[in-house]
């Protein structure tokens, strides 16, 4: 799955910051110092940039003052994290696929068509488009910590989904869909 990931979208880490990625990263000064962490969780997501974008995405934002603090402006590294979210995401479903149907080879068949498809291209090589991979691997592992509460009726499985739900929220304001 790592390998493969890396095999499609490394090509990407020549791309350079593209629409979106001009506000949410090289125009907000939030991401810049991590003293605006209560702004981060208080504001718009563009409010970094004086922009107006209508979504709460927290978590979003702190993935890209890490990469800040890592990278600076080199978009390689927000490329990376990207990858490896991706990466991450694509393991996820392997194990949530392990854990409902309990075959090692199809849960590794479906994690490696996840990782190398298509359609996740926007996602991985869009550095904006960073709040799904973050929504979807917390909502995943919600619904694997999920499964996991009620075979073991241990509160750690519990809580562990609670927070990765909350993770979710944090990510991506469609993560409210998941209890339904």
């Amino acid at each position: 799955i790592i390998t493969l990931g890396f095999s499609v979208y490394g090509n990407s880490l020549k791309n350079q910051f593209v629409w979106d990625d001009d506000v949410l990263i090289k125009e907000n000064s939030y991401i810049k110092n991590w003293a605006h962490i209560p702004q981060v969780f208080s504001e718009d997501t563009g409010m970094g940039s004086k922009k107006t974008y209508h979504s709460y995405r927290p978590l979003q934002l702190i993935t890209y003052m890490v990469d800040y603090s890592l990278w600076k402006m080199n978009v390689k590294g927000y490329h990376l994290t990207n990858i490896i979210l991706h990466i991450l995401v694509a393991s996820c479903v392997y194990y949530f696929i392990l854990v409902l149907f309990k075959d090692n080879i199809f849960s590794t068949l479906t994690a490696c068509l996840f990782v190398v498809h298509p359609i996740h291209t926007e996602v991985v090589t869009y550095i904006s488009g960073r709040a799904d991979s973050l929504a979807a691997l917390f909502m995943l592992l919600t619904l694997i910590f999920y499964i996991k509460s009620l075979s073991s009726r241990r509160i750690s499985a519990y809580l562990l989904m609670v927070g990765s739900y909350t993770l979710a929220l944090l990510s991506r304001e469609s993560s409210l869909i998941l209890p339904a």
